[in-house]
């Protein structure tokens, strides 16, 4: 039992102890860019809701994620509803279904079920 208790007390060499590392905080600022444009900012953002649009469709997007785009392409800036207006007329036939939710989404925009969400310029930035 003695032995048991030595063995126990020295690290896996003996009279050495371990060194502890520290772990560096993720900080997202590091990693991300932070100079941007406004004309690069909307390039990108237009390059991402086209993306969206055309992964889903090869995906076969379910209607939550067709809710979820519509809105984002309804509710936000201009560039994200001219991305959908051109990706719904490019095949009306086959994206009928983005086309209906799209048309819902400005219905419901103009009856005031949802509240507009302000643009910078609204909001004084």
């Amino acid at each position: 039992e003695e032995e048991e208790e030595e063995e126990r007390d020295t690290g896996p060499v003996s009279g050495v102890k371990p060194k502890l590392r520290k772990v560096k905080q993720f900080v997202l600022s590091e990693v991300t860019l932070q100079h941007l444009d406004s004309a690069s900012l909307d390039e990108l953002s237009q390059k991402v809701m086209k993306r969206l649009l055309v992964e889903g469709e090869k995906l076969s997007m379910k209607s939550d994620q067709t809710k979820l785009i519509v809105g984002l392409g309804t509710r936000f800036c201009s560039s994200y509803k001219t991305t959908l207006k051109r990706f719904v007329l490019q095949d009306l036939k086959s994206r009928y279904d983005v086309a209906m939710a799209w048309l819902f989404e400005e219905y419901s925009l103009l009856e005031g079920y949802f509240a507009p969400i302000p643009t910078a310029s609204e909001e004084g930035y």
